[in-house]
């Protein structure tokens, strides 16, 4: 017997392990001489349809994705979407978008206060928004030379700016002063009522005076308040932009 039949050890004097032959022997290959993995951080636009769930997934690659109609990696069939409506320029896990002098451009949701510049346009619920100064309001009575005359007009409310609805055919809507230091927007209260639109929120949002800016803060609504892009604009993780009637939420990881 040349093994032992309790424990399998050799009886005969033999070593159990044989001797190793000549020569370099191959070495077992393992994990810890392998280097650090580097992922790249992936970008993906996200939409989102109007009772909240997710639909498509666009996947961005590194550099430019254009988005459009009918131009474009990221297509969308929405008459409200130009042939060529913007660029993503994702880069170094950091993306910007750039509207492409689309008709209908894109929107930023806003997250924290936003200070206004004349002439923004805001997306509340379904209704198109232009804000305008008073600074710059054009005089609708125009002085005669010799006529020293004071101008007889409605009582000046204090207004600091004003909201000028946009019809869906372009022309202009109503238009509502802001007077004292804050004026609130919903749809069930506020100093701007809206109750024909169910998708603004009881209190959506608020234009606040600050000195000689005009500060719009979102009130916590359910489907947000969006400021136009003028040119480009930074987007990040968990941003939402509209693009036509696309809602888009954005992932970078």
């Amino acid at each position: 017997m040349k093994f032992c039949g309790e424990c399998g050890k050799r009886l005969d004097g033999a070593s159990a392990v044989p001797a190793a032959a000549d020569g370099p022997r191959t070495m077992f290959m393992h994990a810890a001489s392998s280097g650090p993995v580097v992922r790249e951080p992936i970008c993906r636009l996200v939409t989102i349809d109007q009772t909240g769930r997710e639909g498509m997934t666009f996947t961005l690659r590194t550099g430019d994705t254009v988005c459009g109609r009918t131009n474009g990696v990221v297509l969308f069939d929405d008459p409200y979407v130009s042939p060529t409506h913007c660029r993503f320029v994702f880069t170094s896990g950091r993306l910007h978008v750039h509207d492409q002098g689309s008709l209908n451009g894109v929107y930023l949701r806003v997250g924290a206060d936003r200070t206004l510049a004349d002439g923004d346009y805001l997306r509340v619920g379904r209704q198109l928004f232009r804000f305008e100064s008073l600074a710059g309001a054009a005089l609708q009575v125009q002085r005669v030379d010799g006529d020293d005359s004071t101008v007889w007009g409605s009582p000046h409310p204090g207004a600091f700016g004003r909201l000028i609805q946009i019809l869906d055919d372009g022309r202009t809507g109503e238009i509502r002063l802001f007077s004292g230091d804050r004026c609130q927007l919903g749809r069930e209260h506020g100093d701007i009522v809206i109750p024909s639109d169910g998708f603004i929120s009881g209190k959506h949002c608020a234009f606040l005076r600050q000195g000689a800016d005009v500060v719009l803060q979102d009130l916590g609504s359910s489907n947000g308040t969006y400021v136009r892009v003028r040119g480009e604009a930074e987007v990040a993780n968990g941003d939402f932009l509209l693009v036509g009637n696309q809602m888009l939420r954005v992932e970078i990881v």
